[in-house]
């Protein structure tokens, strides 16, 4: 059986405006146990900051909607810088969704996002591509994929 502290439960901001008092209590007993809890599309609903301390968040995921234009939108810096404070003070971690250049990977750390994903990382991948790479413990930087069995050193770039 899995522990509860390796477990994490991704909800929707529009689905944590839904839950009621009693679905509150049922988030604070599973995360008593160690289950962490995030907001997955952070940003995109209608959820109030005060929802952030009143329900036990373990951490948000910044939607990929404020990721896109970090280069030439000031309101998505604006949010995003402003988040990213937010959680900082709150405690709660951030993850940043939608990285798909250096230069957002570059701002969003440089802000003090902790965590991010996207397609800059990698592409999507199966399971049994992903096993190698979690028997490593890491995954090379950005655009190398690390060869299978062999956790050193990158795979020779296809011709």
């Amino acid at each position: 059986m899995l522990p509860a502290h390796m477990l994490e439960m991704e909800l929707t901001e529009t689905t944590l405006m839904q839950v009621t008092q009693a679905d509150g209590s049922i988030l604070e007993r599973l995360r008593a146990r160690g289950v962490r809890i995030a907001i997955d599309h952070f940003g995109t609903g209608y959820f109030s900051l005060a929802h952030l301390h009143r329900y036990p968040v373990d951490r948000i995921k910044l939607a990929r909607e404020f990721v896109k234009d970090l280069a030439s939108d000031p309101g998505d810096v604006a949010i995003a810088r402003a988040a990213i404070v937010l959680t900082r003070l709150l405690k709660i971690e951030i993850i940043a969704e939608g990285i798909e250049t250096a230069e957002q990977f570059e701002l969003l750390k440089s802000w003090g996002c902790g965590a991010g994903q996207g397609l800059y990382f990698s592409e999507p991948m199966s399971a049994v591509d992903v096993a190698p790479l979690l028997q490593c413990g890491r995954i090379d930087a950005p655009g190398r994929r690390t060869v299978p069995g062999a956790c050193a050193r990158p795979a020779p770039a296809p011709s």
